[in-house]
């Protein structure tokens, strides 16, 4: 279930939804706890969404992961 929802969040930010990029630092903070879980399809899931988020909001994406 919650890999379903990181992929439908992937799909937004894909998309450019104005509300999902508003909120970058905020799924950012979210996905960031998703990596610490042990479950593989979780974790890839997670990693796809944190490579799309970073294609919109780099400079956001790497100061937080640097």
């Amino acid at each position: 279930m919650r890999a379903h929802g990181i992929i439908e969040l992937s799909k937004l930010i894909d998309k450019t939804d104005p509300e999902t990029i508003s909120k970058r630092h905020y799924v950012l903070c979210l996905l960031q706890e998703q990596l610490k879980d042990p479950d593989s399809y979780i974790y890839l899931s997670t990693i796809n969404c944190i490579a799309a988020l970073a294609l919109h909001c780099t400079d956001d994406v790497l100061s937080v992961l640097c």
